[in-house]
């Protein structure tokens, strides 16, 4: 009997399923290798981690690295994400060279990956069957590399903090070239720059005539790009394998085997990786004698600046709007910085941009909406706004001001008080009702048969109720005025609200037909509700700084991990071939309700 308990508890095991925990290897190109030959090392990473730490590489020349790629995918709704450290190495001597451990923090956890023993050889004795001197893929390699290659280009390389460039990847290939397979290795890193991918997904062959022959090309990739920090910045090359196959000529009379490698004889299929230059972008800073104005626009911009109305009366709200417009970095600009005048409440502004980055040019306009909330009548003045950017055909600073802006405030028929302020939007705001009732006619019973009102349990709290509601209005409305003033707890109180709005939205696009708006949506409430949970500014919040105040309001590690894991999905999900499946939409919209649940239980 109990050897059967044993073998069903055995084959139920089985069936559990367990968590694959972080796997992180090392791994060499080549191995053996020659003197002199570059190789490169990587360092991968099944999951997310961060604090990653390389080895010494002693005995080993660094010629470039560490460069960070990611790779994610989503297969049959499981999401799975894979990091990537990678240096170019070189070794100068032969002889054995031991590549130690490196470490990163995944899960909480610190990880160690293995280490690797490289052989290191003289000359080409790594190399494989050698024939007239040189080994077949040796000159397999040097056929290809001629007439299979990708060039990446900038529009500009010498261009000022703020300047929109575009980079384009083009790959070039012999038309009687035999690509059979080809994938990409490794995608541009652009630190440094804001970046926008152009929409290239019908891509096409054409035709171009290099050195007088003619190639065939087709556009990789596009990428719009604004220099956020001057300096030297370097755009990282593009990797892609392909497998190449080549008719091996067998007449070893020939000087070279490949002279005919086009023609007739045996063939042979080859991997080869071909790779872009880096470029490197000069980024000049701009002149240090920027107004106070300036809030870092660069372009060809014009501002303008109107008030929705100029009359109104005490706790009525009256909205100033500031559009820009023009062609330049309009997803970077920052709202201006308005002194509005004592008994002026205002809020932070709302943005709405119509901007197109599809070409290559970002162009459109980004409106700054303002809402001000008059509490005493009387007359205010709002000082001319000014707006300054850099005038690339100028060289110099633009400034622009608007007009003096006048608003006259009436006391109203509720006068000097009358309005709680909930919100920032003029639908949110609530009006007391009038303090003067219209007077019902008809007579007054005081008592109800032989029973006399006066004296009664009825008489008594009749008598009493105005003073209690007194009471309550005047405690609520200071509580509501404390709200007011503590913007921060105002806009921690509202958090899970907005949240749940923005939730609301992506599901009622559920179904439809475009993904796009749904994960939006969801992207939107999970950033909004960290920032306003956890007063963070939008601008300032990413992925370290959600961590980091998390792990100090002791928020465990794992509910921190899947909160941001949803976000990744969502942001991925939006690209993937399976983020038009309703069934994919609604487990990312249970997760990020989920989410939010578990972390709202303790940032209450």
């Amino acid at each position: 009997m109990r050897k059967a308990v044993l073998i069903v508890l055995f084959l139920f095991s089985q069936f559990i399923p367990v968590k694959a925990e972080a796997d992180f290897t090392v791994s060499v190109s080549r191995n053996p290798v020659s003197a002199g030959e570059q190789f490169q090392v990587s360092f991968a990473l099944n999951g997310d981690g961060r604090n990653f730490r390389p080895p010494s590489f002693k005995g080993l020349s660094v010629l470039s690295g560490p460069s960070q790629s990611t790779n994610m995918q989503i297969i049959n709704g499981n999401f799975s994400r894979k990091l990537t450290f990678s240096y170019v190495l070189m070794a100068d001597k032969p002889g054995e060279y031991v590549i130690g451990p490196a470490t990163i923090r995944s899960g909480g956890k610190k990880l160690t990956s293995n280490t690797v023993k490289l052989k290191v050889v003289k000359g080409s004795a790594a190399r494989g069957q050698k024939q007239d001197g040189q080994s077949i893929d040796q000159q397999a390699q040097d056929i290809i590399r001629k007439n299979l290659y990708i060039k990446a280009s900038v529009s500009k390389t010498n261009i000022y903090r703020g300047q929109q460039i575009v980079a384009t990847y083009k790959l070039y290939a012999h038309p009687e070239l035999s690509l059979l397979n080809n994938s990409m290795s490794k995608n541009p890193v652009f630190n440094g720059f804001w970046k926008n991918e152009i929409d290239y997904s019908n891509k096409k062959w054409a035709t171009e005539r290099v050195g007088g022959v003619n190639f065939r090309t087709v556009v990789l990739k596009k990428v719009l790009l604004l220099p956020q920090r001057s300096g030297k910045l370097k755009i990282d090359p593009m990797e892609m394998e392909f497998d190449v196959r080549l008719a091996v000529q067998n007449n070893r009379r020939r000087r070279d085997i490949f002279d005919d490698f086009f023609g007739r004889g045996s063939y042979k299929d080859f991997k080869y990786t071909a790779k872009s230059r880096a470029v490197t972008i000069n980024v000049k800073p701009l002149p240090e004698d920027a107004p106070p104005s300036f809030y870092g626009a660069v372009g060809k911009l014009n501002m303008e600046a109107w008030l929705d109305r100029g009359q109104t009366v005490i706790n009525d709200p009256v909205t100033l709007k500031i559009k820009i417009s023009g062609k330049g970095n309009l997803k970077l600009l920052d709202p201006p910085d308005i002194e509005f005048p004592p008994g002026i409440e205002s809020y932070d502004p709302k943005t709405a941009d119509n901007i197109s980055s599809k070409q290559t040019q970002m162009s459109g306009n980004v409106i700054f909406e303002y809402l001000l909330i008059p509490r005493n009548a009387g007359e205010y003045k709002i000082n001319p706004i000014e707006f300054t950017y850099f005038d690339l055909d100028k060289k110099n600073y633009v400034t622009q001001t608007s007009e003096t802006f006048i608003i006259k405030v009436a006391k109203g028929d509720g006068g000097e008080a009358g309005t709680i302020v909930t919100g920032v939007n003029k639908e949110a705001i609530q009006y007391l009702g009038k303090d003067i009732r219209f007077i019902k006619g008809g007579p007054v019973l005081f008592a109800k048969g032989n029973e006399m009102l006066f004296g009664s349990f009825t008489f008594w709290s009749l008598l009493c109720s105005p003073v209690v509601l007194f009471l309550f209005l005047l405690l609520w409305k200071k509580r509501t005025e404390e709200l007011n003033k503590n913007q921060v707890l105002l806009r921690t109180r509202q958090a899970t609200k907005l949240a749940r709005k923005r939730l609301a939205a992506a599901k009622s696009n559920m179904n439809g037909k475009s993904s796009d708006k749904f994960h939006d949506e969801i992207t939107k409430g999970l950033w909004g509700y960290l920032a306003d949970k956890l007063a963070i500014p939008a601008a300032d919040l990413t992925k370290d700084s959600v961590r980091a105040v998390l792990n100090e309001k002791g928020i465990e590690e794992a509910k921190i991990e899947r909160f941001l894991r949803v976000i990744d999905e969502s942001e991925f999900a939006r690209y993937s071939q399976s983020s038009g499946e309703s069934a994919e939409r609604s487990r990312i919209y249970n997760d990020a309700v989920e989410a939010i649940g578990d972390l709202e239980g303790h940032l209450r």
